[in-house]
């Protein structure tokens, strides 16, 4: 131009100018207008001047996006792309609504990020409608695509969203064919695609002024060019649609006319849809296609991150308004079916948190509206996007160091990492509770807390699913499987986070606790809702322990401090000693003496009612010790666990069965604090807490690692003592620990030891090997161990329980409701009738065993010729 730009022109443009494509500058000069062609050259900058920020919500900013293009580790984005061979090998134009998958999971477990990795490897673009405000760091990250969000959901009045929708995916198609795919060749090894460099953040702090702001502005600006072009004359077209909205009425009969009349309308729909999709769509969709097929891509993926958010709505609803829609945009993916693109496929994800799982999912015939389409089904929904992907590289150096909320942030999802060691806590609290307070009479904060601490499985009942799908919405529970509208699979994986989070909930000195306990068991439990039955009782087990830890752990103050400490080297989560761990739940032994002068009165009086008939004969062979004996031998007990450290907040399920543990693995447990339920076809032990011995702020040693394992019996009638007398630990790296402890619980035992005062036995020695039964044992046991058995379910057993016995008592008794000691004994005969391995031989009206195997033959007719000392018993000291 003559004279250059003129200074009123000049100021007017954006500084510094982002010019428009050469496609459109050339458009632009073919008006012959100069003032046009400058005022227009460049990139208009909508809402060039964002609120101002503060300094908290631009280093939010930053150090969420920091955080979320880091690294991450495992291969959930190759999982995926393997996930999109099995939907393409899968799909059939006639069962399945279009090519849409539901990618569902709870919050912060990684979605965004997986899509946002997935473009580096497959041409994909998502579009961010998060939030109901522009730009906030606070409601998650990334941030929210405005103008994309704004185009979609604008209230217009006589255009069908399905046009819109229509208009928006031509647009994108459009632009990526224009701007990025066409730039695909000068692209260097190793550089980002112009896909991934177009749609970047350059400032998190000013993603008003990022490429990506500006290509979705172009878009928009695309895409209502299309709706000027197209709209009117496809939305008088439209058939009458039914409401996007989800019918509550899921049960509603059809008469076959009705029937009829569904089908002639689908088809109208269907057809009109397709036409939509042909004039808005899919010239772009082809040359897309065609352009990245011959880069030797086969798949472009589109996604539509929390998708809910296409369901707002705008304004009052009238006959001329049609809003946008999950539904609306469904029906235009599913109008590609209709076009082939010859070994190329567009796929279309829709992210979000299950909240509108049954808007995704849904099960046909659920509503007048079929939902989608009659008699075709969704896409198997995917789950799987990945877990620990901040998980630190390596062990910690010592066991102090693991103990950090700065390295402990790190384990679960990688939500924790994006937060200050500080404000993690908190954060961890809202977003499993929903809320700044926990509500101890709520089935969902109940559930959702204890699912953390001790593992919770749930019935399979319409109350169950209920839970669940409200546990993954809002309370952090992880989705495995949808199976349709009325079963969904879940599970509650490792997340230190999260656990502490629901330690401050289920502090035992609050008022709190009391009343979660009652929920877990009166309104959950007995109502199963969860599942505690067929498991010998570990679950009550677990959430003993637990409480013990917590007693232990709790030395008052306020609730900020409780399980931490704040030093000047960070914050780290306390420790306790396994004695911390023993006096809590079983005693310190220094009233034993009070409690076995009350048992030996009771005793004496079961002796006159002759009600321990019942009890197991092999208690006559144990060895006269005193009662003082016994307390010395507990104390020793304690003196000893005082050395061995805890750290242990929550439990984890193995699938598996052990005997020959690493001392890495329990180095790594260790690292992320769990303690282990055993799998249920483990041989001898059912729970393992992991215990360090020594200075915790010296390096690792696997020597000094150890294990307090733990056995869980439910039956009333009394185990042998050799069983008992045979339980250890698995091995570690092939040895056995020195004196380490194991615990032998029988719950549903009211009885006392026979010829004994008390229900707790204790012992210090080697265990008794059996040849070849569990890899957990050494070919000859050498190493002394000690051995805790406890009878009963009571608070001279378990002082733990004494504020809750009524609570443990109701649990106790829905899982035995009737008594069933006498009836063993009665019963045993007819047990052994039945068995095939049990063979009676009569001869002279008389019945003898066969005797199946010689040496335990000889070994019980030695114990039954063994008679009980005479044990001299006075009252309490």
């Amino acid at each position: 131009m003559e004279g250059g730009i003129p200074e009123t022109l000049s100021k007017a443009l954006p500084q510094p100018p982002i010019l428009r494509c050469t496609e459109d500058l050339e458009a632009l000069l073919s008006t012959n207008n100069e003032a046009y062609v400058l005022l227009n050259a460049a990139e208009p900058r909508v809402e060039t001047v964002s609120e101002p920020r503060s300094e908290h919500e631009s280093e939010m900013a930053q150090r969420l996006h920091r955080v979320f293009t880091r690294n991450h580790k495992g291969d959930a984005v190759d999982r995926f792309v393997q996930g999109l061979d099995e939907y393409r090998k899968m799909y059939t134009r006639g069962k399945y609504y279009g090519k849409s998958i539901a990618i569902l999971q709870s919050s912060g477990a990684g979605k965004s990020r997986l899509m946002h990795e997935l473009a580096k490897k497959v041409p994909s673009l998502t579009v961010c409608l998060r939030g109901e405000k522009k730009f906030d760091p606070r409601e998650g990250w990334p941030p929210q695509d405005t103008s994309a969000k704004e185009f979609l959901l604008k209230r217009r009045l006589g255009i069908r969203a399905e046009v819109v929708a229509a208009a928006f995916l031509g647009a994108i198609f459009q632009f990526l064919t224009q701007k990025c795919v066409s730039e695909a060749e000068t692209l260097a090894p190793g550089q980002d695609p112009t896909w991934v460099t177009s749609f970047s953040l350059q400032n998190p702090a000013e993603p008003l002024q990022s490429k990506r702001h500006h290509s979705f502005l172009r878009i928009s600006e695309l895409a209502e060019t299309l709706l000027e072009i197209h709209a009117e004359e496809l939305s008088s077209k439209a058939p009458d649609l039914p409401s996007a909205t989800i019918d509550s009425n899921h049960n509603v009969d059809k008469t076959s006319a009705d029937h009829a009349a569904k089908t002639t309308k689908d088809k109208h729909i269907v057809s009109w849809c397709e036409e939509v999709y042909e004039v808005m769509v899919s010239g772009a969709a082809n040359k897309l296609a065609t352009t990245l097929r011959q880069h030797g891509h086969r798949y472009f993926v589109l996604g539509f991150d929390e998708c809910r958010y296409l369901n707002a709505r705008n304004g009052k609803l009238d006959a001329d308004y049609h809003p946008m829609s999950i539904l609306a945009m469904q029906r235009i993916i599913t109008a590609a079916d209709q076009l082939s693109l010859e070994g190329f496929t567009l796929w279309f994800t829709f992210i979000d948190t299950s909240s509108s799982v049954f808007e995704l999912v849904p099960r046909r015939g659920m509503s007048k509206s079929d939902r989608l389409a009659n008699d075709k089904d969704p896409l198997i929904p995917y789950t799987s996007i990945g877990f620990d992907q901040m998980i630190p590289s390596d062990l910690s150096s010592s066991p102090h160091a693991a103990l950090y909320i700065s390295r402990l942030k790190l384990y679960g999802r990688p939500l924790w990492a994006t937060e200050e060691d500080d404000t993690v806590g908190r954060q961890a609290f809202m977003k499993l509770f929903r809320d700044v307070q926990f509500a101890p009479a709520s089935d969902d904060h109940v559930f959702a807390a204890f699912s953390q601490r001790v593992g919770l499985e749930l019935a399979n009942s319409e109350a169950a699913t209920r839970i669940a799908l409200e546990a993954v919405r809002s309370h952090m529970r992880f989705l495995l499987n949808v199976v349709d509208r009325t079963f969904i699979e879940t599970t509650v994986p490792s997340e230190p986070c999260l656990a502490l989070a629901a330690a401050q909930a289920l502090r035992p000195t609050s008022e709190d606790f009391d009343v979660a306990l009652r929920t877990l068991v009166d309104t959950l439990i007995l109502q199963e809702t969860v599942l505690d039955r067929g498991v010998q009782g570990e679950l009550y087990a677990r959430i003993l322990l637990i409480m013990a830890r917590d007693k232990a752990t709790d030395k008052g103050g306020p609730i900020e401090d409780y399980y931490v400490n704040t030093t000047a080297d960070g914050i780290h989560v306390q420790t306790i000693t396994l004695a911390d761990l023993l006096i809590q739940l079983h005693g310190d032994g220094l009233e034993m003496n009070q409690q076995q002068g009350q048992g030996l009165q009771k005793q004496q009086a079961r002796h006159k009612e002759g009600a321990l008939d019942g009890d197991n004969e092999d208690d006559a062979s144990e060895e006269d010790e005193s009662e003082d004996d016994q307390r010395k031998l507990y104390q020793n007990l304690l003196a000893a666990a005082q050395e061995r450290h805890v750290n242990f907040t929550h439990f984890i399920h193995l699938e598996e069965s052990v005997g020959n543990l690493s001392g890495d693995f329990l180095h790594y447990l260790w690292d992320r604090q769990c303690a282990i339920q055993c799998s249920h076809n483990q041989p001898v032990i059912d729970i393992i807490i992991i215990t360090y011995s020594g200075a915790l702020s010296l390096a690792w040693d696997d020597s000094k690692v150890g294990t307090f394992c733990i056995q869980v019996k439910l039956k009333e009638s009394a185990v042998s003592l050799t069983l008992a007398d045979e339980l250890v630990g698995p091995r570690i790296n092939g040895r056995r620990p020195c004196d380490e402890v194991v615990m032998l619980m029988e719950f549903g035992v009211e009885s006392e030891f026979q010829g004994k005062a008390r229900k707790s036995r204790y012992q210090h020695e080697v265990a008794t090997v059996r040849p070849k039964t569990w890899n957990g044992y050494m070919d000859q046991e050498t190493e002394p161990r000690w051995c805790i058995h406890v009878r009963g379910h009571g608070r001279t057993e378990y002082p733990i329980l004494s504020r809750y016995e009524p609570i443990f008592d109701r649990a106790f008794g829905h899982l035995s409701p009737w008594p069933t000691t006498g009836f063993a004994a009665v019963g045993q005969p007819f047990r052994e009738a039945l068995s095939t391995v049990t063979f009676t031989k009569h001869m002279d009206d008389k019945s003898e065993a066969i005797i199946m195997d010689l040496d335990a033959h000889s070994k019980n007719e030695a114990r039954r010729r063994v008679k009980p000392k005479t044990q001299k018993r006075g009252g309490p000291n």
